[in-house]
């Protein structure tokens, strides 16, 4: 056994890293605290020992008193950022939304004035968060509500389907509807193609007055039940709005309705021309329903706007369910992208085009759109 007198190991002076903080809020109250300066402004001066109040140094670091906790740790802007980037999408992050995120900082004992604010711009500006955010389903632009001139002069058209195949493989439904009288056309199909569609408006609506054809049984018996109800923004049935009297009704004939046991042919016929004499003025009066129905309509819409409005150059995302509504399913984002914006064609439709500057088809709404954060 030896013993030794002096370490066998020479012995070498602890090298200290000097570590150079950025200057930040912290500054002026821990020098305060350690000597007492202050600023040579006296507005400066009061609000800074106020705010020292509220904090105290322990061991070179900052703390404040707090109410969730006793005390919370002060951290400088580069370990802020740090801290908010690891707790947020680090190994344990779990992209919790901005308020969530401060708290869940606040309860570790963590604090900095921007705290809150600093989480909303992390979170923002998230890859995944953004992507994978709820759709919106407040409108983005005001409604522009479309007033027919006179019957059948406007009608909307769009495309149903795919249903359940009916005979000939029909699962769609092209269906077109008078903005002016709500008469509605509608025919069943086996494929969705520029031909079809083109056939089913020149045989239905360029030749649609005094024309039925029988459909598929279930289709007909809707249309038929649509166009003989009135309809809440006219007041009016389509039928009546088209040919200027109400048609007789299946249940008119089963339960025989005054109408039906009274019938007179030659008063009958008296009767429907009368009508069409008075069919303007009936016309007229649904129109102006129409107006205030769809003021009223536009004016509960835009009471519900959240304005998203786009520039040129400005980076969206795109809605995945209306870009690849086949390739969605429950765990896929909710947006893909980023696309930039190439034109703004008007206020909420906007021309796309990749960040490789390909052009996307056709224009995109903003209610399918939001913006991306870089």
């Amino acid at each position: 056994m030896e013993f030794l007198q002096k370490s066998s190991i020479e012995s070498k002076a602890a090298e200290v890293m000097q570590v150079e903080h950025e200057s930040c809020w912290m500054d002026e109250i821990i020098e305060y605290m350690r000597s007492g300066k202050l600023p040579e402004a006296k507005k400066e001066a009061r609000k800074v020992t106020q705010r020292a109040a509220r904090f105290f140094l322990s061991d070179e670091s900052l703390y404040k008193r707090s109410y969730t906790l006793p005390y919370l740790k002060c951290l400088r802007p580069g370990d802020a950022a740090y801290t908010l980037q690891e707790t947020h999408e680090g190994i344990c992050g779990e992209h919790l939304g901005g308020k969530a995120l401060a708290i869940k900082l606040l309860l570790r004992g963590l604090y900095w004035p921007t705290l809150r604010q600093d989480a909303l711009n992390l979170v923002r500006r998230c890859e995944r968060c953004q992507k994978f955010s709820p759709s919106i389903h407040q409108p983005a632009v005001a409604m522009a509500p479309i007033i027919s001139p006179h019957p059948f002069a406007v009608w909307g058209m769009d495309i149903l389907g795919p249903f359940p195949p009916a005979s000939g493989k029909r699962s769609f439904v092209v269906v077109a509807i008078d903005y002016f009288t709500k008469w509605v056309e509608a025919e069943p199909l086996a494929h969705i193609t520029e031909k079809n569609v083109q056939n089913f408006f020149w045989k239905s609506i360029e030749l649609k007055r005094g024309w039925m054809i029988r459909l598929a049984d279930e289709l007909y018996h809707v249309l038929w039940a649509y166009r003989t109800t009135p309809r809440t923004s006219t007041g009016e049935s389509p039928f009546n709005l088209s040919f200027g009297t109400e048609a007789v009704i299946p249940v008119d004939v089963g339960a025989p309705s005054p109408r039906v046991t009274s019938f007179n042919e030659q008063f009958n016929s008296d009767g429907l021309r009368a009508n069409l004499d008075l069919l303007e003025e009936a016309r007229e009066e649904s129109r102006i329903r129409v107006a205030a129905y769809k003021q009223k309509i536009s004016n509960y819409h835009d009471s519900k706007i959240r304005p998203r409005n786009f520039r040129t150059g400005d980076l969206v995302l795109r809605k995945a369910a209306v870009s690849q509504p086949v390739k969605v399913g429950k765990l896929s984002p909710t947006w893909e992208g980023p696309y930039r914006v190439k034109e703004v064609i008007r206020p909420g439709s906007y021309k796309l085009e990749t960040l490789e500057e390909h052009l996307l088809p056709h224009a995109w709404n903003s209610k399918n759109l939001r913006q991306y954060y870089q």
